[in-house]
C-alpha cells in the first residue's frame, strides 16, 4: 500500500512540475514577447525623436538665417524712409538703389515639416510624457502659417501698393530702374527720376508700410526661434530617445 501511495505521490509531483515548467514556459514566453514589443516601439520611437530633432535643428538654421536677411531689408527700409520728405534732395542712385534692392529682394524658405506632419498624422502623438512637447508641436504648423502669410503681405506690398505708387507719380515701375541687373529685371533705358521718387507721398506710404509689415514678420521669426529653442529642448529630454 504504501508503495501504491509513493508512486502516485511521485506521480502527482512529476505532473505538477511539468504543469509549473510549462506554466512558466508560457509565461516566460508571454514576457519575451512583450519585452521584444516594447523593445521595438521604444526603437521606432527613438528613431521618430531623431528624425523631429534633426528637422527642427534645420529649421533653427534656416529661420536664424532668414532673421538676419529681414533685419537687413528693415535696416535698408528704414533708410530709405529717412532720405524721403517734400523737400529732400535727389538720392545718390547707386545708394539709392542699393537700399532699394536690400528692402525689397531679400529671400528665405519656410523650414520643411516632412517628419512633423507624419507624426501629428497620427491624431494623437505619444512622445515620451511630455504634454508642454505635444502642445508645441501642435502649435508649430500655425506658427509656420502666420509667417507665410506675412511673407505674402511682403510679396503684395511689393508688386501692388509700391508699383502703383511709382505708376502713379508717372514712373514705369521698378523695371524702369538703372539696377535692374541686380534686381533681377529685364533692362529698360529709361531712367528713374529719384527726386520724383523720394518726395513722393504714395511711395512714401507704401515703404512705410512695408517698413511695419518687416516689423511684424520679425516678430513672428523671433518667436519662432525661441519656440523651436523649447522644442529641440524638450526633445532631447524624452526618455530612451538612444534606444540601439
Amino acid at each position: 500500500m504504501s508503495t501504491l501511495m509513493n508512486r502516485l505521490a511521485k506521480s502527482w509531483g512529476d505532473v505538477t512540475r511539468d504543469v509549473v515548467l510549462i506554466v512558466a514556459s508560457i509565461l516566460i514566453a508571454f514576457a519575451l514577447d512583450a519585452w521584444w514589443d516594447g523593445l521595438g516601439e521604444r526603437r521606432a520611437q527613438s528613431e521618430q525623436i531623431s528624425t523631429l530633432l534633426a528637422e527642427f535643428e534645420t529649421a533653427r538654421n534656416r529661420i536664424t538665417s532668414l532673421s538676419g536677411a529681414i533685419q537687413d531689408a528693415s535696416q535698408a527700409t528704414n533708410k530709405l524712409l529717412t532720405l524721403m520728405g517734400p523737400e529732400a534732395a535727389a538720392p545718390d542712385s547707386e545708394k539709392f538703389f542699393n537700399l532699394l534692392e536690400r528692402s525689397l529682394n531679400f529671400g528665405g524658405a519656410i523650414p520643411s515639416q516632412t517628419a512633423l506632419v507624419s507624426v501629428l498624422a497620427t491624431g494623437n502623438p505619444k512622445i515620451g510624457e511630455s504634454d508642454s512637447l505635444i502642445e508645441l508641436l501642435w502649435n508649430w504648423p500655425a506658427l509656420m502659417e502666420d509667417i507665410k502669410v506675412d511673407f505674402a503681405l511682403l510679396d503684395q506690398n511689393r508688386d501692388v501698393d509700391l508699383q502703383t505708387a511709382l505708376v502713379n507719380i508717372g514712373i514705369g515701375g521698378i523695371g524702369a530702374t538703372p539696377s535692374v541687373e541686380r534686381l533681377g529685371l529685364p533692362p529698360s533705358s529709361f531712367p528713374i527720376d529719384t527726386a520724383r521718387m523720394v518726395r513722393s507721398v504714395e511711395v512714401y506710404a507704401a515703404l512705410s508700410y512695408r517698413a511695419l509689415r518687416l516689423r511684424v514678420l520679425s516678430l513672428s521669426v523671433d518667436k519662432a526661434i525661441r519656440r523651436v529653442d523649447l522644442i529641440i529642448e524638450e526633445l532631447n529630454r524624452v526618455p530612451g530617445k538612444n534606444v540601439g
